[in-house]
């Protein structure tokens, strides 16, 4: 074992030691679960999943070094390795006593989770010791401190000597070693070598041994410091954070070049933007506005990539670390990319990065609870999301560039975006750029700033992008050799009708492009440009009633689907949702598509696009073929097919036996059952599976009936994965269960009472497709279904798609009431402990807590749930 991996291992150890200590201390107050508690707690299911977390690397270190053993004593299996020594094998039988440790601390949990009725104990050792010899718990005590002095000794001699075997074969090997460490970002196993060598430290030393364990301390206290980084900038990040900026539209070559030069070469109002960005004595915000389709986010994202921008910014700077941040906001994509805490939860991603230092001070309440118990992993809140952006901002020995697009997209009320933004530019230390549509609320806050209207200056620019792709038509240049003065003025022509939109001037181009490859007269042409509305909402229209009659209803349903969908779909997964066969997921077979197949797919999918709605949706750009999303044209196409008259129809052009949930479900079955052994992650697993139960969700709450045949398809898909997958594979989706079927997701640890796809259902509020399930259920499968019912709904977020199933309202009333009407027993549920009472509870405090509901809403609640309870004090129901 070399030096690091050595120093990684007992690091490993100290961290589950000290854990453990803490754990079974007498100060530290836990809780039964996470509901109604102060998020920086810690819950049962947050220290059940960090005890296994913190021995699944002891585990993999034992096997490691087994496998090792063998391989050198076995003459058959010798493989060149280095003999295990005797601190190794010492290291690795420590492993397997924190192992034995870990498996006392999960069964004590375990019990408390399924035995401890309270929700609130002052300590775990409390806690246990009620149901618990109190000797076997001092015993535990008593192993962790052996554990700890023992891994101090065998580590130092550990190291000791294979220092001094890579010593006695020369210096480079070492310093190989050291190297590896840093280059892996653990400069503190690079050091603790280096002071080892150096000092010459041995363990038979006492001085050596205290001065080596206080080092170690601090270096392993350096390496929870810097998990907890990680962690954080893990929890930081979303799906699809930076996906808005990257479909933005590139600008065509040498456009918006303007922006970094003399603001006189134009001779329109706008304010110099070269100024702004690099004199400190001005405004420290500057507002790019224009019309709908004018090409504010393409010129946002030319600011924010161009290398002009950070050198003008540095002259601003004078001397002061520049930050840099941008985020740009999509109505079209997910709720993140739409929201105040995505923008927030985006930005501190990218002022924090590589700034580990910052991370501890800025989320200090997290830090602590990591340290504590390794808590720390709640979501996010506004609140905490603003205060630590604040907190930032006030370093006043860096300077903060922002640069966010798109303010109109944003779901929440803008004038209080403005105002935060206004907030922030207040500090000397930030500038923001910001673009909008001129809309009365942002004009009302950036009234008096910098800014410039974007079609007032992009004559020359949409001119050029005219020449240039009338250019590239043969036909054109042919016309051009004709008659030059007419092609002169067909661009000029183009250019005036514009109006400064670039959107309305990429769809005209393509048409007119088209007529000259169809040879247009010239009199066609003019009158094909005169037809064309200059609105764009007056050219949308006329795009969808050009629509060709025969594929009218399958552009209506594609239009459906891409709405219906809560995320942005790729031209693989729509070509899923857009078979024929309604059981076409259901009757699928579980193998994976070829990389031909799925490229033919693509390929199909994006001609059947274009021919159906003929630019109104489209596959994005820079993307690679099997990466290509689907997305209107525009926003502005967005608001055109989503505004009432036309929206309506859409939905005569469908028939109204059509729903886009039922195709959106059967998408992401197929997407399931058509994954690669390669691809078959836990993870991505998990995430088909959610969207799969949010569209069943969505069919039932749109048609009133669950799609019961598709339900029982995902749960058979489920279960045919898992034995597909090797049983002792690590990703491996789920384990069998012979009492409540073979849909198990988590192995004990932070499932809660879900344990099979059932539970899931109720989970999820699947209530007709539970309707149909419960007289097939036995006494103790109902009473399993009614404690899942009555918990809170952290238990999903530990690995569903966080983005799926958002706003369930967890306790479920109604499907409470279905249970117990189908003779699910409280008692049962939670063993015999506090029965009907253990179930009350949850559900007035849910009901309580609906301070946003209307008063009416909460009184209808409370009377279901005092009519609910009202049979607790009978004997009969509540047994």
């Amino acid at each position: 074992m070399d030096p690091t991996s050595a120093m990684g291992c007992a690091a490993n150890i100290i961290q589950f030691v000290e854990f453990g200590r803490k754990l079974v201390s007498e100060s530290l107050e836990i809780y039964r679960s996470a509901d109604g508690m102060p998020a920086e707690h810690v819950s049962i299911g947050d220290i059940a999943k960090s005890v296994s977390e913190l021995i699944v690397p002891l585990r993999a270190r034992t096997d490691t070094r087994l496998e090792n053993e063998r391989n050198t004593t076995d003459p058959n299996r010798r493989t060149g390795k280095q003999d295990v020594s005797v601190a190794e094998k010492e290291l690795g039988r420590i492993c397997r006593d924190c192992d034995i440790v870990a498996q006392q601390l999960l069964q004590g949990l375990d019990k408390l989770r399924v035995h401890g009725g309270h929700r609130k104990w002052g300590s775990f050792r409390q806690a246990l010791s009620n149901m618990s010899n109190q000797s076997q718990i001092t015993a535990l005590e008593k192993k962790l401190d052996r554990i700890r002095k023992q891994v101090d000794t065998t580590l130092l001699v550990c190291l000791r000597e294979r220092i001094d075997a890579l010593s006695d074969n020369g210096t480079s090997r070492l310093n190989g070693g050291i190297m590896h460490a840093l280059q892996e970002n653990r400069q503190w196993q690079a050091d603790l070598v280096d002071e080892i060598s150096k000092n010459n430290w041995h363990a038979e030393n006492r001085n050596d041994m205290s001065t080596f364990s206080a080092h170690l301390d601090r270096s392993v206290k350096l390496e929870s410091e810097a998990q907890f980084c990680r962690k954080t900038m893990a929890l930081l990040r979303f799906q699809g954070m930076s996906d808005r900026k990257e479909r933005i539209c590139k600008n065509h070559r040498a456009t918006f070049e303007w922006i970094f030069k003399d603001q006189s070469i134009i001779n329109k109002p706008w304010d110099d933007y070269v100024k702004w960005l690099s004199n400190s004595n001005n405004d420290s915000v500057y507002w790019i506005t224009g019309k709908a389709g004018s090409g504010k986010s393409t010129l946002m994202r030319f600011i924010s990539e161009n290398p002009r921008t950070r050198k003008h910014l540095k002259l601003w700077a004078k001397g002061n670390p520049l930050v840099i941040g941008s985020f740009f906001f999509w109505n079209s994509g997910t709720a993140m990319q739409m929201s105040r805490i995505g923008l927030m939860q985006s930005l501190l991603y990218q002022l924090l990065l590589n700034r580990p230092e910052r991370i501890l001070k800025i989320f200090q309440t997290r830090w602590e609870a990591y340290d504590s118990l390794r808590g720390g992993s709640y979501p996010w809140t506004w609140t905490e999301l603003k205060q630590a952006f604040n907190l930032v901002l006030l370093d006043k020995n860096l300077r903060f560039f922002f640069l966010i697009d798109g303010l109109d997209e944003f779901d929440g009320d803008h004038r209080e975006l403005a105002d935060l933004i206004i907030s922030a530019s207040k500090l000397s230390n930030v500038k923001i750029c910001v673009a909008s549509r001129p809309w009365l609320d942002f004009e009302d806050a950036f009234d008096g700033h910098p800014n410039l209207m974007l079609e007032q200056l992009s004559y020359e620019d949409i001119k050029l992008y005219v020449c240039d792709k009338f250019a590239e038509n043969k036909r054109y240049v042919q016309l051009k050799s004709r008659e030059g003065t007419y092609a002169e003025n067909l661009v000029e022509s183009v250019v005036q009708k514009a109006s400064g939109v670039f959107l309305w001037v990429y769809l005209v181009v393509d048409s007119l492009l088209q007529g000259l490859d169809n040879a247009d007269r010239v009199s066609d042409l003019q009158r094909r440009l005169e037809l064309i509305p200059s609105d764009l909402e007056a050219l949308f229209d006329k795009m969808l009633n050009s629509l060709e009659p025969f594929y009218f209803s399958h552009a209506c349903q594609l239009i459906q689907i891409v709405r219906a969908s809560q995320k942005p779909l790729t031209l693989l997964a729509l070509s899923f949702a857009d078979e024929d066969d309604p059981l076409a997921a259901v009757d699928a077979k579980i193998e994976p598509l070829s990389e031909e197949k799925r490229l033919e797919r693509v390929e199909q999918m994006r001609r059947r696009l274009k021919s159906r709605c003929k630019g109104l949706m489209e596959a994005s750009i820079n993307q690679s073929q099997q990466n290509l999303y689907v997305e209107y044209i525009h926003r502005t196409a967005k608001d055109f097919l989503e505004a009432p008259d036309i929206w309506a129809k859409i939905l005569r052009g469908s028939g109204n036996s059509f729903n886009p949930n039922r195709s959106l479900c059967n998408s992401f079955l197929l997407q399931l059952k058509t994954l690669s052994p390669t691809d078959m992650s836990e993870r991505r697993c998990w995430h088909l599976l959610s969207w799969c139960l949010e569209y069943a969700t969505q069919v039932e709450l749109t048609s009133g009936e669950a799609p019961i045949t598709y339900i029982d398809e995902l749960s058979q898909t489920c279960d045919a994965i898992t034995l597909l997958r090797p049983r002792d594979d690590p990703n491996n989706l789920s384990e069998l269960d012979s009492d409540y079927g073979s849909w198990r997701p988590w192995s004990g640890s932070d499932c809660g009472s879900i344990q099979n796809f059932m539970h899931l259902a109720v989970r999820c509020g699947l209530y007709s497709y539970i309707t149909t399930k419960v007289d097939q259920l036995s006494r103790k499968g109902l009473a399993f279904l009614l404690r899942t019912s009555a918990e809170a709904d952290g238990v999903l977020g530990q690995v569903l798609d966080k983005q799926a199933l958002s706003r369930r309202s967890f306790p479920n009333l109604e499907m409470i009431r279905l249970l117990l009407e189908s003779g699910a027993s409280p008692r049962l549920s939670f063993n015999g402990i506090f029965g009907m009472y253990q179930l009350e509870g949850p559900v007035r405090a849910f009901v309580k807590s609906s301070a946003g509901s209307r008063a009416a809403r909460k009184r209808r609640w409370s009377r279901r749930v005092n009519a609910l309870f009202k049979a607790k004090r009978k004997p009969q129901l509540a047994s």
